[in-house]
Formats: structure tokens, C-alpha cells, sequence
């Protein structure tokens, strides 16, 4: 597995708190993949587990008040996926704690949730709301 991810133009979606919200989470990632499964039960580690999931929580919640506000027509698809990334995390980082999920597990799920969700979902999103006149 690759130590870490890097920020490329291709996630970039045009919506600038979308984007630098992604380039965030690109950091917390990456800042998991630095650490061993020994470093994530660590009062560090553990609130390492929490930064990511609150700053997922904060970012879906930004997404989802754009689509509000601008009424994006796949919004229930969009907000699906982030409910079940959500879940798929939790569950992974609940795992992690009691030690039955390894890092690498998690982090592969970030890692590859990140790239195809940003690339599909929020660059069709990015592109619906620069045609609203969103930046």
C-alpha cells in the first residue's frame, strides 16, 4: 500500500470549499496511513479516528446544503452515498479500536472512496453548481 495519497487536479471539482475541504481530508488520510495499528490505540491515534470522522461529518453536511440550497436533482443518491460511507467507516474504525480491522483497512477504504466519490459524484456536483454560479 502506498504511504500516501497525493492532491491532483484531477479531484478537483471547481467548488472552492469543496475542494479545499477534499485537500483536508487528502491530509487526515494520510496522516492515518503514517501510522501502525499499534500508533491508532493511542489517545493520538484515537483522536486521529475522531478528526476523520467529524471532518467527513462537517464536509457532507457542506455538500449537502449546497444541493439544498440549489436543489441538485441527484441530491438523494449524493447524501445515500455519504450516509453509507459513513457507516462503512464507523464500522471500520469501531473495528480498529477492538482491534479486529487493521489501519491499511481503513485507510484503503478513505483512499478509494476518495478518489471514485470525488471524481464521479462531486465533480458532476461541482460542475452542476458552477452552472448555478457557484465558486
Amino acid at each position: 500500500m502506498p504511504k500516501s495519497i497525493q492532491w491532483e487536479r484531477i479531484y478537483v471539482t471547481g467548488i472552492q470549499t469543496m475542494d479545499d475541504q477534499h485537500r483536508h481530508f487528502v491530509d487526515l488520510i494520510n496522516r492515518m496511513s503514517a501510522c501502525t495499528d499499534a500508533d491508532v490505540n493511542t489517545p493520538l491515534g484515537r483522536d486521529l479516528v475522531r478528526d476523520l470522522l467529524d471532518y467527513a461529518g462537517m464536509h457532507f453536511a457542506t455538500e449537502e446544503a449546497l444541493m439544498r440550497q440549489y436543489r441538485y436533482p441527484n441530491m438523494a443518491a449524493h447524501a445515500q452515498e455519504h450516509r453509507d460511507l459513513t457507516a462503512s467507516t464507523v464500522g471500520k474504525a469501531v473495528a480498529l479500536t477492538v482491534g479486529t480491522e487493521s489501519r491499511a483497512a481503513l485507510v484503503m477504504l478513505l483512499w478509494n472512496w476518495l478518489v471514485s466519490h470525488t471524481n464521479l459524484d462531486d465533480k458532476a456536483l461541482g460542475i452542476f453548481l458552477l452552472e448555478q454560479g457557484v465558486t
